[in-house]
């Protein structure tokens, strides 16, 4: 897989968007001050805005797509676009290739691993190093359930404030932040879901 689809995994797997959130990223979404991505109502399945940390690995990323598109024309705006400047639109086929190497090579046991797999890493990753599962649940756009849970907001200080451990590089982290693909069979009938 060649680091232009290497760098939308990362996003998946940084941040828990779906599929094509990251796809629909432009610019003015980024917050690179506060460490936020703020996605839109529009853009996401849940249809209210939701805010997703920027952490270490997700940062550099952005800086090499930043520095890449002083280059070239982006008239999208977009973030994810290939080295010419045009915007992603998909990655399905250096994925399933990726994915066929790493089976032959014994780097994965199971080549049945979705985009959506990289959403269910971030969530359990988060939670494993102690981010409050009201913080997690706002950032994956999982909506709470319960009088209680509607009264809990957070401002964006607080919650970039529960990643910090994630906005370090790997090495100065004190929480092990181990990076598992939580793989999950998907069926045909429910694959449109991811």
């Amino acid at each position: 897989m060649g680091r232009t689809q290497q760098r939308l995994v990362i996003a998946w797997y940084e941040t828990s968007m779906r599929r094509d959130e990251p796809l629909a990223l432009t610019w003015d979404m980024v917050d690179v001050k506060k460490g936020l991505i703020r996605l839109p109502a529009a853009n996401v399945k849940e249809k209210y805005a939701r805010r997703t940390p920027i952490t270490w690995e997700l940062r550099q990323v952005l800086d090499e797509l930043k520095e890449e598109q002083k280059k070239v024309p982006n008239v999208a705006n977009k973030v994810f676009t290939r080295p010419n400047g045009r915007p992603i639109k998909s990655i399905r086929t250096a994925f399933k290739r990726a994915l066929v190497q790493a089976l032959k090579k014994g780097e994965i046991e199971d080549g049945n691993i979705v985009p959506h797999d990289f959403r269910r890493s971030a969530i359990t990753r988060w939670t494993r190093n102690g981010i409050a599962r009201e913080i997690v649940m706002d950032c994956s756009g999982h909506k709470r359930s319960g009088a209680h849970d509607n009264y809990i907001n957070f401002t964006d200080d607080e919650l970039v404030e529960a990643f910090h451990e994630f906005t370090l590089p790997l090495v100065q982290r004190t929480k092990v932040s181990t990076p598992v693909i939580q793989a999950k069979s998907v069926d045909a009938a429910s694959a449109v879901s991811y």
